[in-house]
């Protein structure tokens, strides 16, 4: 009897640990999704505005990011730069300015969490080609981690 009643609660206790141990596993795993929201392309730069979001239950910083073009990575600039200046006017008076700039790097995300922002890319004119309405993007993460993924282009 007392046999049988040490094995029932070491088996429950095998069966806990078992979940915990997938669980935290399940929890901890690296999950990222990002998105383009918008593009702009010159004919010596690309400017991304990028939707980041961690799924994951633990912080973890974007070290790079990078597009392909032509089988070539050009990795964003990581100082932030001017990208954008918004003006408003009344009138000929300018009543507002800000310049907008892209995303200093790391991007940290904290667990459950997103950010979105401007990533600034130069790259050289006569490499160039954005022939199609995808663009495959490769994130670089603190982890040790990397994610290549082919995310479309939307309509401005």
């Amino acid at each position: 009897m007392l046999d049988t009643i040490t094995f029932i609660l070491a088996l429950i206790g095998s069966i806990g640990t078992a979940y915990t141990v997938i669980m935290t596993f399940y929890w901890h795993r690296i999950s990222i999704d990002v998105s383009i929201t918008d593009h702009a392309i010159a004919k010596d730069t690309v400017v991304l505005y990028m939707v980041f979001t961690n799924n994951s239950r633990l912080p973890i910083s974007i070290t790079d990011v990078k597009i392909w073009n032509r089988c070539i990575p050009y990795s964003c600039v990581k100082e932030p730069t001017t990208v954008r200046v918004d003006t408003r006017t009344t009138g000929k008076t300018i009543v507002y300015r800000e310049a907008i700039k892209s995303l200093p790097f790391p991007v940290t995300l904290p667990c459950l969490s997103g950010t979105s922002g401007f990533l600034y890319f130069q790259i050289p004119q006569e490499n160039f080609e954005c022939a199609s309405n995808s663009l495959t993007v490769e994130l670089n993460t603190n982890r040790h981690w990397t994610l290549r993924k082919t995310l479309s282009l939307s309509e401005n």
